[in-house]
């Protein structure tokens, strides 16, 4: 038996893999929950924590007669009362429209920080409430035309026409 000599350069020919078991599944992700849980608690106390003290320092204590009535165009329990010290009732933005009533810079600094405190807060729970829905959504996978960014909005990357480099496309369909 005589064999012919091959053309083609050693090793190049390889063996395709043989069907064996699927891999197992993929392990389910662990949704981040913390950051989420964290910041809406601490923004509840911190907006609970501002409406009491301001229910505590605005509140009618002589024990009148007309303690806690309306007889006059007035409501507020005491006649140096601002009425803007009420604006803090209003989650986030009402401490910082309630700083005109202050009568100090120094007041007027701790009318403000009850909104700094809910705001960062509040930053905290939509940051980590982000974090927990896109850790419950599927991994994209790239079709044949990229990435799938909307209903019918597409972010791909293509060769160019002479193979020397690279384009980004963005290709939506109408």
């Amino acid at each position: 038996m005589v064999q012919t000599p091959s053309t083609e350069p050693p090793g190049s020919y390889y063996a395709l893999p043989s069907a064996g078991p699927l891999p197992p599944p993929p392990a389910p992700r662990i949704r981040r929950k913390g950051l989420m849980i964290a910041g809406w608690t601490v923004f509840g106390a911190f907006y609970l924590a501002t409406v009491g003290a301001t229910a505590i320092t605005t509140v009618d204590v002589s024990g009148g007669p007309d303690a806690g009535y309306c007889f006059e165009s007035s409501c507020y329990s005491e006649p140096e009362t601002d009425p803007r010290v009420y604006r803090l009732y209003i989650p986030v933005v009402g401490p910082f429209m309630a700083i005109p009533a202050g009568w100090k810079h120094g007041i007027r600094s701790l009318i403000a920080l009850p909104g700094v405190l809910q705001l960062s807060a509040l930053t905290m729970a939509i940051v980590g409430t982000v974090q927990y829905v896109r850790d419950g959504r599927l991994p994209q996978r790239v079709g044949a035309d990229g990435f799938r960014l909307g209903k019918r909005l597409r972010l791909g990357v293509a060769p160019t026409r002479f193979l020397d480099g690279g384009t980004l496309v963005l290709g939506a369909r109408f």
